[in-house]
């Protein structure tokens, strides 16, 4: 049987903080930490002044396709949502009419489309390229300086 296991202990206090967020909750379900089928966390805004957006990131792990996103969030309002996306995809996991033969859960193109739009799931570029443009401009400068150093 799944259940939820807080795992935030699992992270020391300086892997918490990412650019202007500091992890303030992180869950999985599963039978245990080895079987986890859901990942759901909140980040919070570090510095309001900068930004006062919550983050709300959820990743359901054996999904076919796979399916993650964030979802933002002000602070009036971050922890229901965060229940609602919780306990809805909790329903997709414990729901035995979405498992394929291969153990992952089949997510039809129609709920992921509702689902992202009723709750406003995006995917910024972050999630995969986690690095500031100009600091990249100038390595790619320095390494072709650096090439040139060869002929």
């Amino acid at each position: 049987m799944n259940v939820w296991h807080n795992v935030l202990e699992k992270f020391s206090e300086g892997q918490r903080y990412y650019r202007n967020l500091y992890l303030i909750k992180d869950e999985v379900y599963g039978k245990d930490l080895d079987h986890v089928e859901l990942e759901i966390s909140i980040f919070e805004p570090v510095d309001v002044t900068v930004d006062d957006t919550y983050e709300i990131y959820f990743n359901l792990i054996n999904s076919d396709p796979t399916f993650y996103g964030i979802v933002y969030a002000k602070e009036n309002d971050f922890m229901q949502r965060h229940a609602k996306l919780k306990e809805e995809l909790q329903k997709i996991v414990d729901s035995n009419k979405t498992v394929k033969n291969d153990g992952k859960y089949k997510l039809e193109g129609e709920f992921i489309n509702s689902f992202v739009k009723k709750h406003e799931v995006k995917m910024p570029m972050d999630m995969f390229f986690d690095f500031d443009i100009e600091e990249m401009a100038k390595a790619l400068s320095k390494l072709y300086d650096d090439v040139d150093d060869f002929f």
